[in-house]
């Protein structure tokens, strides 16, 4: 039963990682290739997303964006052995090169 919890809490955790990081990507695309989000726009994107962002930064350059976004996600089953919640966080830099966007995490 603990293990199966632990599978679920886990694919659950994975999930919200992966959501985050889809989000944020997409954010950095439409940022550089479209048109220049202010902070607003970007933290409205994630609320639509269902995504918190009290811990939201965000550094602007010249053709050039780092989002780093950081939350704590309830644990499901986690609870019955002490894990009340999960941290889901990302930090990804998006940089325009020739009309493409260029992603490095971390």
């Amino acid at each position: 039963l603990i293990l199966g919890a632990f599978i679920v809490d886990n694919a659950y955790m994975t999930h919200k990682n992966i959501e985050l990081k889809n989000v944020t990507k997409d954010i950095i695309k439409i940022h550089l290739l479209k048109n220049k989000l202010s902070d607003e726009q970007i933290r409205q994107t994630y609320d639509k997303n269902n995504i918190p962002t009290e811990e939201l930064e965000i550094i602007k350059e010249e053709n050039k964006i780092t989002i780093k976004n950081q939350y704590y996600a309830d644990s499901i089953f986690g609870k019955i052995v002490g894990f009340k919640s999960y941290e889901v966080s990302t930090s990804i830099t998006g940089v325009l090169e020739d009309n493409k966007v260029i992603f490095k995490e971390g």
